[in-house]
């Protein structure tokens, strides 16, 4: 996680879900994980539970925190997602 996305995060503790997108350094897939509020305080202590994660494409361990952003924002931007589709 770059200092841009750790300082955004800090800023995202007053929120109750957030969304953390995920990017493989490799293959370029990029999946999002729901982070609760104690969740994410603990991503700022200890970032290393948090990254890298497996890639499900090329199954290598090269996932790495990209952005973040709030649950609202997630759903304005992919409204798919809330109607399933």
């Amino acid at each position: 996680m770059n200092e841009k996305s750790l300082k955004r995060l800090k800023r995202f503790k007053k929120y109750d879900i957030i969304k953390v997108e995920y990017r493989c350094e490799d293959c370029g897939n990029i999946i999002y994980r729901t982070l609760e509020k104690n969740e994410t305080e603990h991503l700022i202590r200890n970032k290393e539970d948090f990254e890298p994660i497996l890639c499900p494409i090329c199954e290598e361990e090269k996932m790495i925190i990209y952005g973040i952003i709030t649950e609202k924002e997630f759903y304005k931007n992919y409204p798919d997602f809330m109607s399933g589709g």
